[in-house]
Parts: structure tokens; C-alpha cells; sequence
């Protein structure tokens, strides 16, 4: 451990809260241009009738309306969720994993829940 965590020694599971945050609102940041794209094709092909163009053409559409910023509309409201959203996601699964690895969870008690979530009929 470097000096940083010697003097501000940071609990796993805050790290865990952490690291889901900031990997949450760097994917939502790095998908939102092909999202935006998605939903004014799919705008265009309710409008239309099926018919729409290509996503290149809709890209240099809104580039040309609205400037690059245009590829990221909607961002803040994707931001203000989604980082909540997969920081307690991994936060959740690391407790588990490692409940389940210092062996406070029985494999048989995980098998049946995993069923369960799953739908499975058979055990």
C-alpha cells in the first residue's frame, strides 16, 4: 500500500461504492451519442412509417443542429442516476462474493437463490 492509503485508509466497500460510480458515468458518458442516434432513428421511423436514415446521416444531423453538444443531450439526468445505480450494484455483488468465498453463505443457499432469479423448475 502506497502512503496515500496509510494515511487515508479507505474501507473496501467505500472503494466498491467508488469504483461503480465513476465506471457508471464513464460508460453512460460513452454511450450517450449512440443512444441519442438510436432514439431519433427510431423517432424518424414512428414518424415515417418504418422508413428512416442511416445513422451517420442522423449523427451529421444533429452535429449540424446542435454542435457536438448535441450527441450528448440528456446526459445530466443519465448521470444523476446511473452512477447511484451501478455503484450499489457492485458494492452489493462484492459483499456477496465475498461473504460467499469466506464461506458465510452456503453454495447450496446461493444454487437455489440463482435458480430462483433464473426461473429454473429443476433443482
Amino acid at each position: 500500500a502506497g502512503p496515500l492509503a496509510v494515511m487515508f485508509p479507505i474501507p473496501p466497500e467505500a472503494r466498491n461504492l467508488v469504483a461503480g460510480a465513476v465506471a457508471g458515468g464513464v460508460a453512460a458518458t460513452a454511450v450517450t451519442p449512440v443512444d441519442v442516434i438510436k432514439t431519433r432513428l427510431q423517432i424518424a421511423s414512428a414518424a415515417t412509417g418504418g422508413s428512416r436514415g442511416s445513422s451517420i446521416a442522423v449523427a451529421r444531423s444533429i452535429i449540424a443542429e446542435d454542435g457536438v453538444a448535441g450527441l450528448f443531450s440528456g446526459l445530466g439526468p443519465r448521470l444523476a442516476r446511473i452512477p447511484f445505480y451501478t455503484s450499489i450494484t457492485l458494492a452489493t455483488f462484492e459483499g456477496i462474493k465475498d461473504s460467499f468465498l469466506r464461506g458465510q453463505i452456503p453454495s447450496a443457499a446461493v444454487g437455489v437463490a440463482a435458480a430462483a432469479l433464473v426461473g429454473k423448475r429443476e433443482l
